[in-house]
């Protein structure tokens, strides 16, 4: 998935093809959930296309951070796991209460809105400066991201895409994790749910 980026690097993906690929983003992180699995390292990175060719078919891979997760506190996750512009903020400020699967579907709209802007919500303000001196920045840069995704303020209506797709972005990347949608949520949405038809087929 890295390298649609890459091909769409600051004009974005057309919305439907981020649909398609949101759509089995979501089925993969249901199947998981289901199954008691947290993947908590979604990036684009772990995404891959299954062909260049076809409608959009992906696989989630390395799984080396996903764990086990019980919500009756017998294994409750604190530590701080993932990549920073994919880190859900109850991943960042380590609370007491711990968190859970909501995590992945935080990483799945950063991907969504990666996917439609170009960029990610949440970038460094200098993101588009020249990588050395993104290097002697780094330490700012990761304090300055974990602030932003702290406070979770993005303008969504700055975004190319239609109001549907501003809604979902806005439940997936909710701030409290008991806002977010589940990833059945995510599919039962009305921006989503038609990809999700057609990808179950």
């Amino acid at each position: 998935l890295m390298e649609s980026f890459h091909d769409f690097k600051k004009k974005g993906v057309p919305e439907d093809w981020a649909r398609f690929y949101a759509a089995e983003i979501a089925l993969a992180l249901a199947h998981l959930h289901k199954h008691h699995i947290i993947y908590r390292d979604l990036k684009p990175e772990n995404v891959m296309l299954a062909s260049k060719q076809g409608p959009p078919e992906i696989r989630v891979v390395d799984f080396g951070l996903s764990c086990i997760y019980t919500k009756d506190g017998a294994r409750q996750l604190h530590r701080l796991a993932g990549t920073p512009y994919y880190m859900a903020p109850e991943v960042l400020n380590r609370s007491r209460v711990g968190y859970g699967p909501a995590c992945d579907l935080w990483a799945c709209g950063v991907i969504l809105y990666f996917l439609i802007a170009g960029k990610p919500p949440f970038a460094p303000d200098d993101h588009n400066c020249p990588s050395r001196m993104r290097k002697r920045k780094r330490k700012a840069d990761l304090e300055d991201l974990t602030q932003k995704v702290l406070r979770g303020v993005i303008n969504l209506d700055a975004l190319p895409g239609s109001a549907l797709l501003q809604d979902v972005l806005g439940k997936l990347l909710a701030v409290d994790p008991s806002q977010r949608l589940t990833a059945p949520g995510a599919l039962a949405h009305p921006w989503l749910s038609p990809a999700h038809a057609i990808v179950v087929l």
